[in-house]
């Protein structure tokens, strides 16, 4: 994954748009029965589209992705909440003038609201601080293209809300992908470089806030993580964009956008190390998207069919990135008859996916939706380390020599390849370091000055297999698409042991099954921060198999200080301490886990298969005691390897692990340790 700096921003908090939303904003149902959506709307659709990658003033870097924010809002809107294509318009790069956009905001937008209309504002460029003569704070303005100085070319977001005149029922959603800075300064043009700069605009004196919201109108922004990520070869996108867009396309009614907005932010912060304080404001909570046209949730929609040659264009809105990037493929079924796979992915670039079909009988119409039975993962996968082009020539080739010795590490050719991290120098430190593509460096990874380039790589690489073995468990992550039946919450224990659950995962598609106390509320979203623990603070993991078939689970984590983590069961078991078979219709609880030490991040990984996991339990090493295990660097990627061979079931490609959905499901908590 390769991330440009749309804007990266004010340091964290300078956007605390609502630091008080940290409340559950509605149900976290996801079956068909319960998205409410956008709302339920008895009126029109109607949507306003503006992307700009390029400015017309040269202190504004060149963007990439703007345009295919308005693609993958486009798609999302057209064939997930039934927009006609004729009621969505889209202003692009020079066309995007302030006076063209309020224009069409007056004259289109915002023309004739009625009663129970639904209207989209989706805007992907730079944003600015603007003076608000009327207020102690600032406020935020959208820097249309012919942005030069405040007040000239911004359009601050209280004037646009000046035009919304909301009837009953009627719904303004504006999605916001971008960041805010002050008035035009020389940093600005060191914003969107590849791979990003350490340094990072100062937040305002004052603190950033939105004018207060009228009825009916649901705010959303990227906050602190307003940056480019590399779809596939010279293909970028909003960061924000197309992580929530992917959601939104997995997620079924009455989920509230507040559900899927925090599935997104634990997505950004494994994929960046960013904290990713997204930010969502609404009146009364009521922050809904329209209801789905779908009639299920869906990875793919088809676009078009060759029916001579039993061919299909897919737009791939729902397929997680990573599995894209990495070179996955899917078997598909109809969402409205999740039968046997009828659909084989052969192909993606980006979003866009080409498929093929063998049955005569089948009438596929574009349109239809499908979703993910199999996931295909090659069996040779690899960690993409690139090189901070403010290298010199002479610590490139070092660090080059160095890395083309480790036969599990690819080195990207260009910035506009997708990259996993990257080594880089510290300006602190004067060392060098890992950064995830946003900049942001692993912790410890950085050493003091005088380190040579080739020796820092091969200092770095240490850390390279745990790694590795991160990114492989993080490809097998389903809940969306898994139809195992099981619910896991995780929950801390206080010093009175009682429990706090702090966040719920739970498979969707099992439909009609899944029990009414798994589908209950939780106190937080987590979409506004990361979970947060103390050093020596307990949690444990509640889980329930609602299915029909037994599954062996394991409890796995990736410490990034230490690699991959094996954890005990702590119940017994027949087999061994990491694997318990928990049957049908029964439920468990596991031993208490303590947070030893602070830790970046914490991702844990609760795998389930119907199968036991035999070849993984011989990887894993023998326990010494109900204490979780560090996984020897060395055997990290055997590990993570040996999961995917006891998940793997037939393929229809020698070179593919083929991972059956109705068999498998693996869900991801990231939390922090202070």
């Amino acid at each position: 994954m390769k991330l440009r700096r749309r804007e990266f921003l004010q340091a964290a908090g300078i956007l605390w748009l609502g630091s008080s939303l940290a409340q559950w904003l509605g149900s976290d149902r996801r079956s068909l029965d319960g998205i409410q959506a956008l709302a339920a709307t008895t009126g029109i659709k109607r949507a306003l589209l503006i992307g700009i990658n390029q400015y017309q003033h040269k202190g504004f870097q060149p963007l990439q992705g703007c345009l295919t924010d308005l693609e993958l809002q486009r798609e999302l809107l057209k064939y997930r909440f039934g927009f006609n294509p004729a009621d969505i318009e889209t202003l692009e790069n020079r066309a995007a003038t302030a006076t063209a956009i309020e224009t069409a905001l007056t004259e289109y937008l915002f023309q004739d609201i009625k009663a129970g209309d639904t209207l989209v504002l989706h805007f992907s460029g730079y944003g600015m601080v603007r003076p608000d003569p009327s207020r102690s704070a600032p406020e935020p303005a959208l820097a249309a293209v012919d942005a030069i100085a405040q007040p000239e070319g911004t359009l601050p977001l209280s004037q646009i809300l000046s035009h919304w005149q909301p009837q009953s029922g009627s719904k303004l959603i504006i999605w916001l992908d971008s960041g805010f800075s002050p008035p035009l300064t020389p940093w600005i043009t060191s914003l969107g470089v590849i791979p990003p700069k350490t340094m990072r605009p100062s937040p305002p004196q004052s603190p950033l806030k939105p004018p207060t919201l009228p009825a009916g109108v649901t705010l959303i922004q990227a906050g602190d993580i307003a940056a480019e990520t590399v779809l596939d070869e010279g293909v970028s996108a909003g960061l924000l964009t197309q992580t929530l867009s992917q959601h939104l396309w997995a997620t079924d009614p009455p989920v509230k956008i507040a559900v899927s907005l925090g599935l997104a932010a634990d997505d950004l912060r494994r994929a960046t190390g960013s904290e990713s304080h997204l930010q969502l404001q609404s009146v009364n909570g009521k922050n809904y998207f329209p209801e789905t046209s779908l009639q299920a949730s869906a990875e793919a929609v088809i676009v078009d069919v060759n029916q001579d040659h039993k061919t299909l264009r897919l737009w791939l809105g729902g397929v997680p990135l990573g599995v894209l990037q990495a070179g996955g493929r899917a078997r598909m079924s109809l969402s409205r008859d999740p039968g046997q796979p009828v659909i084989e992915l052969q192909s993606a670039t980006g979003r866009w996916g080409n498929g093929q079909y063998s049955s005569s009988t089948l009438d596929l119409t574009p349109g239809q939706g499908l979703q993910e039975v199999w996931r295909l993962l090659p069996r040779q996968l690899s960690l993409a380390i690139a090189l901070d082009n403010h290298l010199e020539k002479i610590e490139r080739i070092d660090a080059i020599n160095a890395l083309a010795s480790l036969s599990y590490v690819t080195v990207p050719s260009g910035t506009d390849q997708p990259t996993d991290f990257i080594v880089a120098k510290n300006a602190t430190t004067g060392g060098y370091g890992l950064q995830w593509p946003v900049g942001i460096f692993l912790a410890n990874s950085c050493s003091p000055e005088g380190e040579a380039a080739k020796a820092a790589v091969r200092r770095l690489s240490q850390d390279f297999p745990g790694l590795l073995g991160n990114k492989i468990l993080g490809l097998t992550v389903n809940p969306d698409s898994s139809q195992v039946g099981m619910g896991i919450t995780l929950e801390k224990l206080t010093p009175q042991a009682q429990s706090q659950a702090l966040s719920r995962l739970y498979t969707p598609r099992l439909l009609g099954q899944t029990p009414e106390d798994i589908k209950t509320d939780l106190a937080l979203t987590h979409y506004d921060a990361p979970l947060t623990l103390a050093t020596g603070e307990q949690i444990r993991y509640r889980i329930q198999n609602y299915g029909d078939r037994p599954l062996y689970l394991l409890l796995l984590a990736w410490d990034s200080s230490r690699g991959l983590v094996a954890i005990p069961w702590g119940t017994d078991s027949d087999t061994s301490p990491w694997q318990i078979m928990l049957a049908s219709s029964l439920r468990t609880t596991v031993t208490p886990w303590t947070m030893q030490r602070p830790s970046q991040w914490l991702n844990t990984y609760v795998i389930a298969s119907q199968s036991p996991f035999s070849q993984t339990l011989e990887a894993l090493p023998t326990p010494t005691d109900q204490r979780p295990l560090v996984i020897a660097q060395s055997q990290a990627i055997a590990v993570a390897t040996a999961i995917l061979q006891d998940l793997h079931r037939e393929s229809p490609s020698p070179d593919r692990y083929a991972l059956d959905g109705r068999t498998w499901g693996t869900f991801c908590f990231t939390l922090r340790v202070v």
